[in-house]
Order: structure tokens, then C-alpha cells, then sequence
């Protein structure tokens, strides 16, 4: 199982499916915009498991939990209605899919949630959460 195509797998997904904004991710270089909406993808890896012990030739089944996290960033006193709008273009490509990458093993998300931080550096930061978990045979 690789965390690589891990992250190769959700960003492909995101980048494939979502055209609404300028889009940071981690660690890549990126311009942030003055007075436009963007957002950053960030991929929380959480613990992992093994639901099953192979035996003789059969393989064991690995588990892996975490989060997927979009921060919204849009402009300051303009109201909510850009940030809601983005989180609904958000939540629609995550909300309960399947989808891999390589060795990856099988991704399956579950509802999206979405929440407000309110203001921060002159921007209006809201977020987009989605659980997945992560499944192969090893």
C-alpha cells in the first residue's frame, strides 16, 4: 500500500472533477490570488490496521483511516454564498465514492461535511471535511 498513490489518487480526483478555483497543494508552489476565491486540498492520513491475518497463500487485509480537508478561502464581507456554492462543487466529488491509484489500494469516502472559521488574514475560511478510508490485500 502506498501513501504516495494515496495522494496521487484523491488530488487526480480533485483536480480531474473540480475547475471553480485556483486550487494549493501541499508543498507544491502557488500564487496565491488577491481578490479571487481559491482553496487548499489537504490530505490528513490517519491510523491504520489489519482486519484480517492471511494465511498460507492468501493475503491480509490492511486498513487505513483519514481525512480529506478543502479549506475555502473567499473574499472578506462578501457574505457566504461563494463559499457555500464552492463547498457544494466540493462535497458532490467526494460525497461516497470509490476510487484508486496505482497501489493505492480502493478509497471510499463518506459524506462530506462543511464548516465556517470565519475570518482569517483578510479572507472568510470555511472548510470541507470528508472521512475515507483506504483498503488493500497485501
Amino acid at each position: 500500500m502506498s501513501f504516495e498513490d494515496e495522494r496521487h489518487a484523491i488530488e487526480a480526483r480533485f483536480s480531474a472533477n473540480y475547475s471553480s478555483t485556483q486550487v494549493k497543494y501541499e508543498n507544491v508552489p502557488f500564487a496565491q490570488p488577491d481578490e479571487t476565491s481559491w482553496v487548499a486540498l489537504t490530505i490528513l492520513s490517519g491510523g491504520g490496521e489489519v482486519n484480517s491475518l492471511g494465511t498460507g497463500m492468501s493475503s491480509r487485509l490492511e486498513r487505513f483511516s483519514g481525512i480529506i480537508q478543502i479549506d475555502i478561502y473567499t473574499v472578506e464581507d462578501a457574505g457566504t454564498k461563494t463559499a457555500r456554492e464552492l463547498a457544494d462543487t466540493i462535497a458532490a466529488i467526494f460525497d461516497v465514492k470509490e476510487f484508486s491509484s496505482g497501489s493505492s489500494g480502493t478509497i471510499v469516502t463518506r459524506v462530506p461535511s462543511y464548516s465556517t472559521l470565519g475570518v482569517q488574514n483578510g479572507w472568510h475560511h470555511s472548510v470541507v471535511s470528508v472521512a475515507y478510508q483506504r483498503s488493500k490485500f497485501s
